[in-house]
């Protein structure tokens, strides 16, 4: 079984969002994989963004009790792959000592403050991006 570790900021947007959609993208996988998301500047226990959770709750993913938490140094070190969502990210990441072929980069900018709009633009590409970049991953 695979592990993936979504990374993103603040951890109340993209990284709850992509732990969500994952979970309902491999939900009837033969190859099971477990998923988890933290934050690299993130308080934790908060609660996703309001526009975070309708966005999921619109594609029937429930991302509602999801709590924040903290990345840490252990945190990196029990996943197989860690999925950042910037290349500021994966370069924190890397320099931090993890190998860079644990490392998957997302492309996909913070819908914070923004519209409704952006979060479902930033929700439909981390769909598209978890399409192509991770679930290939999971057989390997």
């Amino acid at each position: 079984m695979k592990k993936v570790l979504f990374i993103c900021t603040g951890n109340t947007c993209r990284g709850p969002m992509a732990q969500g959609i994952f979970q309902k993208l491999t939900k009837n996988f033969s190859q099971k994989a477990e998923c988890a998301s933290a934050g690299i500047l993130a308080v934790k226990g908060q609660k996703v963004t309001p526009w975070t959770r309708q966005v999921c709750q619109e594609i029937g993913v429930d991302i509602s009790q999801y709590r924040a938490e903290c990345l840490t140094d252990e945190k990196m070190a029990e996943w197989d792959l860690l999925v950042v969502m910037t290349e500021d990210q994966r370069m924190v990441i890397v320099g931090a000592g993890i190998p860079e072929n644990k490392v998957v980069l997302l492309g996909v900018e913070d819908p914070y403050g923004g519209s409704i709009d952006n979060y479902r633009k930033c929700r439909d590409l981390l769909e598209q991006r978890l399409r192509e970049r991770v679930l290939p991953l999971l057989n390997q």
